[in-house]
């Protein structure tokens, strides 16, 4: 897709997506910029961008490229809620304590994503996904509960 039509942000993100998947980090962060590049106004493309950072440790682009997602408006709240997480973990790993905090609390504020995102990964069907995000989604449910801290996501 990215031969055929090279200025498609669609065929990168799915690239990038593709790459994550098969845990291969370097690749997809090459995809998802190229992606951000051609849609730097599509809130997917941003959030793919930051998770895929999240994953490399790479705190300063994950809090730039999601506040940015945010600023977007992402209209669904099981993608907030990750965003959140990716941002509280970014703060968290940066020192940012206070700012971690207010991930955390805006974290709260989207349960219903929780909720979501925990009955999709239930799905027979949703493997791929849950090799992906479930174990950020775990994370999000220990953090709700109290069952681990800010200073313990930091540390991931």
């Amino acid at each position: 897709m990215t031969e055929l039509e090279a200025d498609s942000a669609v065929g990168y993100n799915g690239l990038a997506e593709v790459d994550l998947q098969s845990g291969n980090y370097t690749r997809a962060l090459e995809s998802a910029k190229k992606a951000a590049e051609l849609a730097p106004d599509e809130w997917v493309a941003l959030y793919n961008l930051g998770m895929i950072e999240d994953r490399l440790g790479k705190s300063p682009d994950v809090i730039a490229h999601l506040d940015k997602a945010l600023a977007l408006k992402v209209p669904d709240a099981r993608h907030r809620l990750l965003i959140h997480l990716y941002l509280l973990r970014a703060h968290a790993r940066s020192g940012g304590v206070e700012a971690a905090q207010t991930q955390l609390d805006l974290l709260k504020k989207q349960r219903g994503g929780l909720d979501e995102w925990q009955k999709i990964l239930e799905n027979e069907q949703a493997e791929v996904l849950r090799a992906v995000l479930g174990d950020d989604v775990k994370t999000v449910r220990d953090l709700v509960d109290g069952n681990i801290s800010i200073a313990e996501v930091g540390a991931q």
